[in-house]
């Protein structure tokens, strides 16, 4: 059989299921290998064409008058072809254990390969911007570049911030609000400094603006509360004899 199917495409040869006495009946599977592609099953069905053409080819051109050993065309019989492959299983197989529940296969018209969300140019890609996908036992994470340099706020290493510049807007910061402080005492102690001020001239010019009768020297006024009428007494001190005892 393998001079009969030497030019079918991706013929690797056959496994004999089992052999039927009287005429030699051999039921036997023919082993084709194909690279895994969208289009595999349609390739599958035109090689299945390519192996009946094959066998009318061989029946033509064989000779038996001289009891060899003849294909009889009229009993030959072609089974469903299919496709033997699964794609899940395969997957699971070349993958390491503790990693199998984050790959799953991916068939294309390039090909079929096994790939997780951090393959790089595939429909689930996770897109970590500024960082590199990678898989872990936990899943599928993104690391985030320069870390040293920068504070990334999500997971996915899109909107980061400088510490630098965090650092020298918090010193900014605390330099602003300690001249506001330091500006808001400085006001105030102006504004104290300014009302005692305003308070002493006050009673400087209230002392001066006093409508009192002021004594001339060596005498003495008095106010008698219960008269109508005020009596004013001067005395000259210099007939008023200090030595007398009351």
């Amino acid at each position: 059989m393998d001079v009969v199917y030497k030019n079918i495409q991706g013929y690797k040869g056959i496994k004999v299921r089992r052999l039927i006495p009287g005429s030699v009946v051999v039921d036997h599977v023919v082993i084709i290998s194909l690279m895994m592609t969208t289009q595999s099953q349609e390739k599958l069905q035109n090689i299945t064409m390519n192996l009946r053409e094959e066998i009318h080819a061989a029946v033509e051109q064989q000779n038996c008058t001289n009891g060899e050993l003849c294909f009889n065309s009229s009993h030959v019989v072609f089974g469903n072809s299919s496709l033997n492959f699964d794609e899940e299983a395969y997957c699971k197989q070349q993958v390491a254990e503790d990693y199998r529940d984050y790959y799953f296969p991916n068939l294309t018209s390039s090909g079929f390969n096994c790939i997780s969300n951090c393959t790089p140019d595939t429909s689930g890609t996770i897109n970590c911007n500024k960082g590199q996908c990678k898989l872990t036992q936990s899943g599928p994470q993104c690391f985030c570049n320069e870390t040293d340099i920068y504070w990334y706020q999500d997971n996915r290493c899109k909107t980061r911030v400088s510490k630098m510049v965090v650092g020298f807007s918090l010193a900014v910061a605390i330099l602003a609000i300690t001249v506001i402080v330091l500006a808001i005492f400085l006001f105030r102690a102006q504004r104290t400094r300014t009302f005692y001020s305003t308070q002493k001239a006050m009673k400087q010019r209230w002392y001066e603006d006093m409508d009192e009768a002021w004594t001339l020297p060596g005498s003495f006024t008095f106010r008698n509360q219960d008269a109508q009428l005020e009596d004013k007494f001067q005395v000259d001190l210099d007939s008023v004899d200090t030595s007398a005892t009351g």
